[in-house]
């Protein structure tokens, strides 16, 4: 175990090599620091992305605090995930590409120890060692590729925060639009509101009025009524009255004129 080697020497290095786009993997950590056994490293690194995912997952809660927290969890969820099995998917290709390594290594040793007295042998050995150099080579060339790929995944995983991050700020802009517009809808509901009470309260009082009006009329008729009916019981009274005068008057007139009549007889026989 390489002394000296800390968590913060590692932590550092790691994100010193995401930062410029590289993945932090055993040999470039240790080249990083310049110093560092494989197996130290390893356990350092396990501790380096077991934190990455929670640090991201702060970051993301600080730089989206319009976001619900179960659909933070949830992103951070599949992002932790994510990592976990990328990490685990390079840890078990590195172990085994080292436990091939070291059968190939073996395994050829062994053959370089049972033909080192034939030249011819050693000769062979060498071409397939080199051979197998060429394999490893070829194998570590396509680690890069895949390496590249994962960066790829990476920065379209960036890119879509920040695309979620856009897209956070607008729904907050157009809640706050739908706020005002709903606060703005409701002032003018209330106010439509009061102008109707106004108005059933006018009619209210109109028709308070109209019926006070109404009951005047109706108490104005009853009084024209009995008024009416008043005079009309006088008039019958001063019919009868007349009456009476008028047959007093004709029962005088007529023995006047039965007095005049026998005076105007008797002149005429003269």
């Amino acid at each position: 175990m390489a002394r000296g080697i800390t968590q913060d020497q590692v932590t550092r290095a790691a994100d010193a090599l995401l930062a410029r786009g590289e993945r932090p993997t055993i040999e470039k950590v240790r080249s990083e620091l310049g110093t560092g056994s494989p197996n130290t490293l390893l356990r350092l690194l396990e501790v380096w992305w077991a934190e990455l995912a929670r640090r991201l997952a702060a970051q993301a809660r600080a730089e989206l605090p319009g976001i619900p927290d179960a659909v933070q969890r949830a992103m951070m969820t599949l992002w932790g995930e994510a990592v976990v099995a990328t990490r685990q998917d390079a840890e078990a290709r590195y172990t085994e590409r080292e436990r091939s390594l070291g059968e190939r290594e073996a395994a050829l040793h062994a053959r370089v120890e049972q033909t080192a007295a034939n030249e011819e042998a050693r000769q062979r050995a060498l071409v397939l060692v080199q051979r197998e150099s060429e394999s490893i080579q070829t194998a570590l060339t396509n680690e890069r590729r895949r390496a590249e790929d994962l960066q790829q995944s990476l920065t379209a995983a960036l890119r879509s925060l920040t695309e979620a991050q856009a897209t956070a700020a607008a729904l907050r802009r157009a809640g706050e639009e739908a706020q005002k517009a709903f606060r703005s809808d409701r002032e003018r509901a209330e106010a439509t509101e009061q102008r109707w009470l106004r108005e059933v309260d006018r009619a209210r009082e109109e028709a308070k009025s109209a019926k006070r009006d109404a009951q005047a009329v109706r108490t104005k008729l009853a009084s024209e009524t009995k008024r009416s009916k008043k005079l009309e019981e006088d008039l019958a009274y001063q019919k009868r009255i007349l009456k009476q005068r008028l047959a007093e008057l004709d029962h005088r007139v007529k023995p006047q004129k039965k007095s005049n009549n026998s005076a105007t007889s008797k002149s005429a026989s003269r």
